[in-house]
């Protein structure tokens, strides 16, 4: 398995953010998978924070 914070994937156009929060499930699993402890909170507010992200970027850029 590859290193998760070695990872990148381009977003744009339209459905970027659900593109997002899915790249953000795989690199999550990832982490998780490494044996890092993620707190509940950050994996429930993680999707929205990237989702709002990529949509403010996308809208503002």
């Amino acid at each position: 398995m590859a290193d998760p914070a070695e990872r990148h994937c381009p977003f744009e156009g339209s459905g970027a953010a659900a593109r997002a929060r899915e790249e953000l499930r795989h690199y999550l699993d990832d982490v998780l998978a490494c044996g890092h402890l993620v707190p509940q909170a950050v994996q429930d507010a993680a999707p929205v924070v990237v989702s709002e992200l990529v949509v403010n970027a996308l809208r503002h850029t």
